[in-house]
């Protein structure tokens, strides 16, 4: 994988949150790139390419040290609300266009 110092790496900005649905799915795309797919090595690498400070909290979830990825997403998503508010207001603007 790309050095998290790279460039043109995905990089989680916590005074964005509103793209962090975006950041993980680039960092799945990463993943799935690299052959990733052991837990543990995906919630390591996620946590890479944040800010220190999210990565502190990030790892100080129960999920980063005894939970699945897809537990450790989840429980980053519940965090951000932001995150999820972004979601539904592009789901609602597509019905609106409908």
């Amino acid at each position: 994988m790309p050095r998290p110092t790279s460039r043109d790496v995905p990089k989680f900005d916590s005074k964005e949150p509103e793209n962090l649905r975006c950041f993980i799915g680039q960092m799945e795309d990463l993943f799935s790139d690299y052959g990733i797919t052991e837990d543990e090595e995906m919630k390591k690498k996620l946590v890479w390419y944040t800010d220190a400070c999210t990565e502190e909290e990030w790892q100080a979830l129960d999920e980063y040290t005894s939970g699945s990825f897809a537990e450790f997403k989840e429980a980053i998503l519940k965090n951000y609300p932001e995150a999820a508010d972004a979601e539904t207001g592009i789901w609602e603007r597509l019905v609106c266009i409908a």
